[in-house]
């Protein structure tokens, strides 16, 4: 069996390579660290708001209906199948105003938005407008002056 020693200078070299590699290591797992912990810190700073809009006399989704959360410039309208979504909501309580035309505004209060979380409201029934009209008739043999 041969036994091959290596001189002085050979052993200090892979010392020395295996020191850098140790400090590298502990620069990626510090960096690791850093970005794990930075992300959990800084993320979810705001939530939203989702939900369907459905008419109260036919049970059908209304699409293009005007969701505005009232005091904000936020805002958004239902897709064709009544959903609606309103993204990146600061955390509080707001009021949302719903309007369709041909339909009652509605004003819904106490909505509670909190940070990374999706508040739902499922159903909004909006009830139909009634209009109403009157006929006036002028008599053309009517003199009115």
């Amino acid at each position: 069996m041969v036994t091959l020693e290596l001189p002085n200078f050979a052993i200090a070299i892979i010392n020395q390579v295996t020191l850098v590699y140790k400090h590298n290591m502990k620069c990626w797992y510090t960096l690791l660290l850093i970005v794990i912990t930075g992300s959990s810190v800084f993320g979810g700073t705001t939530g939203k708001l989702s939900g369907t809009v459905f008419s109260q006399d036919s049970n059908e989704p209304l699409a293009g209906v005007n969701i505005l959360i009232v005091g904000t410039p936020l805002g958004t309208i239902t897709s064709t199948y009544g959903d609606f979504m309103i993204l990146n909501v600061p955390p509080g309580t707001y009021t949302l105003r719903f309007s369709y035309i041909g339909y009652e505004t509605v004003n819904l209060t106490g909505n509670i938005v909190r940070s990374d979380q999706t508040t739902s409201i499922d159903i909004m029934p909006l009830i139909a407008s009634l209009i109403l009209f009157s006929l006036i008739n002028i008599d053309p043999t009517l003199n009115l002056s």
